[in-house]
């Protein structure tokens, strides 16, 4: 099975000397479902974003499988909306699409659209969304993108539990479907939800173990 990403003694953090997480080793296989949970500050984010590029590794060393491409949603809440764009303008501002060249979405992408339930709002500004339609747009916009490793920030906090359904039921089949590999980082997950994941990680300490099943 090909990997989506693998760590080797990764540390992560902005210092060196004071690893915020040190000795990661870690596999990710294409088309898992997976999760990491972690207290609030225990360094799920810095993780993901250290894997995604944004920030620099300290120590070890992380590789992104072949012909990977990444999206990662962060927490709605840390995101600042300050220009007039409109739902529908954000959602083909993704990875693949030009908002200058294209001006519609194809029958897939608007198929999803529909069923994450967000149609109604695309002349929406996003900054008149609520907390959770604005939380659908961000989810959507990154699988529309067509990246196939995904990481989400605490997907589901403002989301109430018919969405949450709608939601997981989604990730579920863009993975089956189009082998797309999902990896959440929550602080907090419900039992019945946990089920979903083929894999579960957890912050303990420095490190990040694999849950048993």
């Amino acid at each position: 099975m090909n990997y989506a990403f693998e760590t080797k003694n990764l540390c992560i953090g902005f210092d060196p000397r004071y690893p915020i997480l040190n000795e990661i080793n870690l596999t990710l296989n294409q088309g898992d479902f997976a999760c990491l949970l972690g207290s609030n500050g225990s360094g799920k984010s810095t993780f993901v974003r250290t894997i995604s590029g944004i920030i620099p590794k300290c120590c070890g060393d992380y590789t992104i499988g072949a012909n990977i491409t990444i999206s990662m949603v962060p927490q709605f809440k840390k995101m600042q909306f300050q220009y007039p764009l409109t739902v529908k303008e954000v959602l083909l501002l993704s990875e693949k699409f030009s908002l200058f060249h294209k001006k519609n979405f194809t029958e897939t992408q608007l198929s999803l659209i529909k069923r994450i339930g967000i149609e109604s709002i695309l002349p929406l500004l996003v900054r008149e969304c609520s907390g959770g339609q604005l939380q659908k747009v961000l989810i959507a916009r990154s699988l529309i993108s067509e990246a196939n490793l995904i990481f989400l920030d605490e997907p589901m906090d403002a989301l109430d539990s018919d969405s949450k359904g709608i939601v997981t039921e989604i990730l579920k089949t863009e993975i089956k479907e189009k082998n797309k590999t999902i990896f959440i980082i929550t602080h907090h997950i419900e039992k019945n939800w946990l089920s979903e994941f083929n894999r579960k990680f957890s912050v303990d300490g420095l490190h990040i173990k694999e849950l048993k099943k």
